[in-house]
């Protein structure tokens, strides 16, 4: 059960971060609702797609547009919150993300090893408790713990491919 559970944490977390990662790029769709309706393409960037009422007509896809730092923390802001965590003899700081909109939290297992308290504050200044800690795995230093938020506000997952050499920000 252990094991199951370590695979299921690293394989959200590996999808969290690349979407985190890629939320410092615009999203580019061709269909005008975030999404891409793959056809066949030409040899001059346009796509071959086929209209609701049958018919098929050639696109250009719009042009990614790469977000100022400013615009990505305006983005992704409310989805991170601060830890304080307390320790047998010392107070820890961390910061951490929420997945989902029950207060569910991602941060690192070296900011909560050896706590046995902590509470949280989100960017809007409430106060909130960790309650659980759902799991963790040392060696990749993760932890996902539950906290008492509410409503609170999971990180933006993109839906684009990150590329080599693509700006990626911390918050």
């Amino acid at each position: 059960m252990k094991k199951k559970l370590l695979i299921v944490m690293l394989a959200l977390v590996v999808a969290i971060v690349a979407a985190f990662a890629l939320t410092a790029c615009g999203e580019t769709n061709v269909d005008g609702n975030g999404g891409s309706n793959a056809g066949n393409g030409d040899n001059n960037g346009n796509t071959s797609v086929v209209t609701p009422d049958g018919d098929s007509t050639d696109v250009q896809p719009v042009e990614r547009v790469e977000l100022k730092a400013e615009q990505i923390y305006e983005k992704v802001n409310p989805s991170v919150a601060f830890l304080l965590m307390t320790q047998p003899s010392a107070l820890v700081s961390g910061s951490g993300f929420f997945i989902d909109t029950n207060g569910t939290l991602v941060t690192n297992y070296h900011v909560i090893k050896d706590a046995y308290s902590g509470s949280i504050q989100t960017c809007d200044g409430k106060i909130a408790t960790i309650s659980k800690v759902i799991g963790y795995d040392e060696t990749l230093d993760i932890a996902i713990l539950q906290t008492t938020a509410k409503n609170t506000k999971p990180v933006t997952r993109s839906t684009e491919q990150s590329q080599v050499g693509e700006t990626v920000y911390a918050i």
